[in-house]
This record gives structure tokens, sequence and C-alpha cells, in this order.
């Protein structure tokens, strides 16, 4: 499901012939206009613990209108200028495995977040949809980055 609506993000991209800073701003606000996709990727998930400790089950969904981007050579906030920046919060590997970890202390689940990509062989814009999952190990964490095939 994930890739059927990332492919379609891609088509729409490789029909830009412009230079690549135009294909990511075409590119995001695809992203924020495909009504399927952008739900995907602003949606929260609470999870219900039972009282005997096993077992999850997913409960109704926390609306947020803001897509999460990776922040990365693409990605920088000149290229964002021309687009509503309150649907795109732009931020580091950093910074979204810290907000991964704060919504797993609060028991949800952290949503996904969009990463673009260059391929320069075929001159086009790519995204990718991940995930970073805390992994927690003598009181540390760190997140292990998902992605689709991955969950």
């Amino acid at each position: 499901m994930f890739k059927k609506y990332l492919i379609i993000v891609i088509f729409l991209l490789f029909s830009c012939n412009s230079r690549i800073e135009d294909k990511v701003k075409v590119g995001l606000i695809n992203v924020i206009n495909n009504d399927s996709l952008y739900e995907l990727l602003t949606n929260d998930f609470h999870f219900k613990y039972y009282k005997d400790g096993v077992g999850k089950e997913r409960i109704k969904p926390i609306k947020n209108d803001t897509i999460i981007l990776l922040k990365n050579n693409l990605t920088t906030s000149k290229i964002l200028d021309n687009i509503n920046k309150n649907r795109i919060l732009l931020l580091n590997r950093g910074q979204i495995c810290n907000l991964s970890v704060n919504h797993d202390k609060k028991r949800k689940v952290m949503r996904p977040f969009l990463e673009m990509l260059y391929d320069e062989k075929l001159n086009k814009v790519v995204f990718e949809i991940k995930h970073l999952v805390p992994q927690y190990l003598n009181n540390n964490y760190k997140c292990i980055e998902l992605g689709e095939n991955d969950l």
C-alpha cells in the first residue's frame, strides 16, 4: 500500500525536467496534495496496553497536519520557502530520533517521516517513507531506521 503511493509520487516527479530544487518543490507539493499519502505521513497511533501487559491494540489515530521531512542537502529551508511551512517540519535524524523516543515513553508509535534522495544516474528526485524506532540498552538508546520493506 505504501509502495503504491510512493510510486505515484515518484512518477509525478519524473515528469519534471527542471532543476533539482524545482523537482523537490514540485514533489513536496504533490505529497501535500496526495490525500492518502498525506494522511499516512500525518497520523500518530496510540496503542492500548492490556492489564496483564500482553498484547497491543491499535486505537484511534491522532491527526497532526505536519509532515516530518528529514533534513539533508536537498531539503534546505531555502527550498521550502515557497511551500506552506506549517505543513512540513524539517528535522535532522537526531531530532527525529528524540521525538521517536518521546513518543515511545508516552506509549505512542512514531509516525513515518519522508526522506528525499537524488538519483544522479536517473536525474530524478526520489522519496522514501521511513521510521526511526528506538532501541534501548543499559539505560541508553539508539534509533534504528526502518524502511517500508522492514515493517
